[in-house]
């Protein structure tokens, strides 16, 4: 029985076992929990906090990859290259900018300057609308 619950002769849990604790009553690494020697959480394990008690990456927080940072994942971000700013903006991808989401565009070809004078679309002109043209196909001559 003692040696199925995993326990030392003092009654400890002991390193390796079904618990995971190691010889003084501490959980050890590559554990069921993860936690080092002293304690604390260890790297790469299931709560995914490094060795000084922080998050490491890729962990709890729902990194994807190292290169994502515990602010952007809680903010929303939907990839490393997505930056805190632009997805509080609204942002639909990494490409598109805060400044152009803020003025509506609806993609990140389109242009602030675009979307303030009214542009239907990226591909038209700030020339052509004020001057009237329904289409990116006017010209302002044609209007």
């Amino acid at each position: 029985m003692g040696r199925w619950r995993g326990y030392d002769s003092p009654g400890r849990m002991s390193a390796g076992t079904l618990m995971g604790c190691d010889s003084r009553g501490r959980m050890s690494a590559d554990t069921l929990m993860g936690y080092d020697s002293l304690g604390r959480m260890s790297a790469g394990t299931l709560m995914g906090y490094d060795s000084r008690g922080r998050m490491s990456a890729g962990t709890l927080m729902g990194c994807d990859s190292p290169g994502d940072s515990v602010a952007s994942m809680l903010m929303g971000c939907g990839s490393p290259g997505d930056s805190v700013a632009s997805i509080l903006m609204g942002c639909g991808s990494p490409g598109d900018s805060v400044a152009s989401i803020l003025m509506g565009c609806d993609s990140p070809g389109d242009s602030v300057a675009s979307i303030l004078m009214g542009c239907d679309s990226p591909g038209d002109s700030v020339a052509s609308t004020l001057m009237g043209c329904d289409s990116p196909g006017d010209s302002v001559a044609s209007v």
